[in-house]
């Protein structure tokens, strides 16, 4: 039986007409995370809620569960969320851990703390192999506890595995988002994505160009002159800059940029005569 206090918590407005509007354009597709519930049991904070549905959709999640939730349907949630109201506004609100667990077959389970209750206690790095193993074929449910004291007891007992995300001894307790966040996106970096590549270096054939016109503005400047042993610094300076650019992966703006530089150099030189 749910305390009267409780169903209150539960029960939340019907959606505007332009929330009604967000909440079907979330269901334009679906992803590769579809099988993932990320579970929050009894969240407080309006504007953590929010936080984490940004975070699901930034990593490409979906399942946001709220068991039992403080009022999310507010300004607080919303300004949060950004972009991610549509996936707040259709969260699936639970009265119980019963309800939000129907039809999972694996149930993971966050903690900071350790004890009887608690253990055996895996890392984070051997409990997301399994969770994202498990969840290309099955219904898996990640559970966050509640901001003030996290998975309570009866909660725990539900799980099938438990693990800590690493964090400092001096301040192990992260906030809500934060620890869905680092679950969430580790998850989705097991799953392939990877940032685009957007340098691309410059042909090999115009940096040798650039070494040329480098060369030559160097012995403008006296460098190679053969009465210090010129010739011997020249080569040392040379060899220091291609290490140097090399080490960068030039692209093709910054080299004409370099070569911009080197003629203004020339120019400089030709009006002094």
């Amino acid at each position: 039986m749910v305390p009267e206090s409780q169903e209150a918590l539960c029960r939340q407005p019907p959606l505007e007409w332009w929330q009604q509007e967000v909440f079907l354009r979330g269901f334009e597709k679906l992803s590769e995370f579809s099988n993932v519930d990320i579970v929050l049991v009894e969240p407080q904070g309006a504007h953590n809620m929010g936080s984490c549905a940004r975070v699901l959709k930034n990593t490409g999640f979906e399942n946001l569960v709220l068991v039992n939730p403080a009022d999310f349907r507010n300004d607080d949630a919303y300004s949060m969320a950004c972009k991610a109201k549509d996936l707040l506004l259709r969260a699936r609100v639970c009265r119980d851990i019963d309800e939000a667990l129907e039809g999972v077959k694996l149930v993971a389970g966050t903690t900071r703390r350790k004890g009887k209750f608690r253990e055996p206690l895996l890392t984070m790095e051997e409990a997301l192999p399994l969770i994202y193993d498990v969840s290309r074929r099955n219904r898996v449910a990640v559970l966050f506890g509640r901001e003030d004291r996290g998975l309570e007891n009866p909660v725990l007992s539900r799980c099938d595995i438990l693990f800590e995300i690493p964090s400092d001894e001096a301040y192990p307790s992260l906030n809500l988002s934060h620890a869905v966040m680092v679950v969430c996106h580790n998850l989705f970096m097991m799953s392939g994505k990877k940032a685009e590549h957007r340098i691309v270096a410059c042909p090999k054939e115009d940096v040798e160009r650039m070494y040329e016109h480098l060369e030559r503005v160097l012995r403008l400047l006296g460098y190679g002159d053969p009465d210090r042993r010129g010739e011997f610094l020249l080569e040392s300076v040379m060899r220091n800059f291609r290490k140097l650019f090399g080490r960068t992966s030039l692209m093709k703006k910054e080299v004409n940029m370099i070569r911009g530089i080197l003629t203004r150099i020339e120019r400089k030189f030709q009006e002094e005569g």
